[in-house]
């Protein structure tokens, strides 16, 4: 496992790399769909592996030009 993969990410880069809003991004925090989320603070920080797990099981969060078919 990568050093990058246990990176926490904050809301601004968790909601930037899925292409979300902050209302977006806390109904999924609360939902559970980060397991890993942990408190840091006054804010949730998000596991990357959390988020690529997350974007590899909802395609639709996935960037635009990795939609694409060849």
């Amino acid at each position: 496992m990568s050093e990058l993969e246990n990176v926490g990410c904050n809301r601004k880069k968790v909601c930037d790399y899925l292409g979300i809003g902050k209302s977006k991004y806390y109904e999924l925090v609360d939902s559970g769909e980060f397991p890993n989320a942990y408190r840091c603070g006054n804010q949730f920080m998000v596991p990357f592996l959390d988020l690529l797990n997350f974007r590899e099981r909802n395609r639709l969060f996935a960037p635009k030009d990795e939609n694409k078919t060849a």
